[in-house]
């Protein structure tokens, strides 16, 4: 970087360079502290591949499924993230560098167009106020919830908390037998076994059994729905009394 001047680095924006060399440059010169401005396009519901995290918001996972107003399942993690690339789309983006993530990522205020991309998200009700760490975006997701909007329509699983239920069963899933199958997060209506977790080990209840009913899965027990007998027995449950 020696004889590589501001100014050049300015112009060097300008033409419009790959975000990721953008941003390769931001960490060599240390400038995260000011703006970051270039071409995107979206990784997800909240992260552009000029390797930025959008501050303030929280955005459903890849995979994670909502359901809407009639109870129907969708892919909300995915619609999050087709919104996103709409909004970024041949535009310049800006953003400004608020913080850095647990993994070293800058996480910023980003503009399209002097469009505010975390306000329209929440206010879309396509992500959340990302409370824990700010309160910028709370009136937006509080118009979304009242309007019912987007997320707001149905039923949804709050992102760091899907993160979190994840993250047990994956734990919970590195105990079990090699050919013990993942629990799919979209179940079929064939998986209705109850995989119970108590005192008495690990105890799979069929439909009609004397404690079906009584089961309640707490999957952060590492409690789970089968969709066979034989699947259960794979992953070391047993009947009772067995």
């Amino acid at each position: 970087m020696s004889g590589f001047s501001w100014m050049c680095f300015s112009s060097v924006l300008k033409a419009k360079i790959l975000p990721l060399a953008i941003v390769l440059l931001l960490i060599l010169t240390g400038a995260y502290a000011g703006e970051v401005e270039g071409e995107a396009s979206a990784i997800d519901g909240d992260s552009l591949n000029m390797q930025i995290r959008i501050f303030g918001i929280d955005t459903p996972e890849a995979g994670q499924i909502c359901k809407d107003a009639q109870a129907r399942e969708y892919a909300c993690g995915q619609v999050a993230s087709d919104a996103l690339t709409r909004l970024v789309r041949d535009k310049i983006i800006s953003c400004e560098v608020k913080t850095r993530d647990r993994y070293g990522r800058p996480v910023a205020i980003c503009y399209a167009d002097d469009v505010d991309l975390g306000g329209v998200l929440v206010d879309q009700g396509l992500a959340v106020a990302f409370r824990r760490y700010s309160d910028k975006y709370v009136a937006h997701e509080e118009r979304a919830r009242a309007a019912k909007r987007g997320l707001w329509a149905g039923t949804f699983e709050l992102p760091w908390e899907y993160r979190e239920r994840r993250r047990k069963q994956s734990e919970a899933q590195r105990v079990l037998p090699k050919g013990c199958p993942p629990e799919p997060d979209l179940l079929p209506a064939e998986c209705v076994i109850k995989g119970n977790v108590s005192g008495s080990g690990r105890i799979y209840h069929i439909p009609g059994s004397r404690d079906y009913d009584k089961v309640v899965i707490n999957r952060a027990k590492g409690e789970r729905y089968f969709c066979s007998e034989e699947e259960a027995r794979a992953c070391g449950w047993r009947k009772p009394g067995g």
